[in-house]
C-alpha cells in the first residue's frame, strides 16, 4: 500500500472520526498480510479507546488473524492495562484463531499466554478463565 505510513499515522492521530476513516482505507486484502496485522496492532497503545475498538472490529472481520498478531494483542492488553471490554473483543478474535489454525503449536503459545492472564490479578482474569473453560 503506497500510502501506508500516512494512513497508519492518521489512525494514531488521536482524532477518532479521522482515524475511523483512515481505518476504513485499510482493505481486507492489505490486512491478510500478517506483517500488516502487526503494524495495526502495534498502534493500540497510541490510539484513543474508541479507535482501539475500531481496530478490534477490523481484525474480527478478517478470516485469519496471525498468531503473532494475537500474541501482540495480548501483550498490549497486559502492558497497557486495557479493560475487560477490550479483552472480550480480543477473545472474539482468538476464538476464530483457535477454530481455524491447523498448527497447534501456534495456538498452544496463545493458550499459554491466556493461562498467564487467567492466573494474574488482571481485571480480565475471570473473563479469560471462562473463555479457557469454554474452549477445552
Amino acid at each position: 500500500m503506497k500510502f501506508e505510513p500516512i494512513v497508519l499515522s492518521i489512525v494514531s492521530s488521536g482524532e477518532t472520526s479521522v482515524a475511523r476513516k483512515a481505518l476504513s482505507a485499510l482493505s481486507a486484502n492489505y490486512l491478510r498480510d500478517p506483517e500488516n496485522q502487526l503494524k495495526l496492532v502495534s498502534l493500540l497503545g497510541e490510539v484513543a479507546p474508541e479507535t482501539r475498538y475500531e481496530i478490534y472490529y477490523k481484525l474480527q472481520s478478517l478470516e485469519n488473524v496471525s498468531p503473532e498478531a494475537v500474541l501482540l494483542l495480548l501483550d498490549k492488553h497486559v502492558s497497557d492495562g486495557f479493560g475487560t471490554g477490550e479483552m472480550n473483543q480480543i477473545l472474539r478474535i482468538i476464538s476464530k484463531l483457535m477454530v481455524k489454525e491447523e498448527d497447534t503449536s501456534k495456538t498452544e503459545v496463545v493458550r499459554k499466554k491466556l493461562i498467564d492472564i487467567a492466573n494474574s490479578s488482571s481485571s480480565s482474569s475471570t473473563l479469560v478463565q471462562s473463555f479457557l473453560k469454554s474452549t477445552r
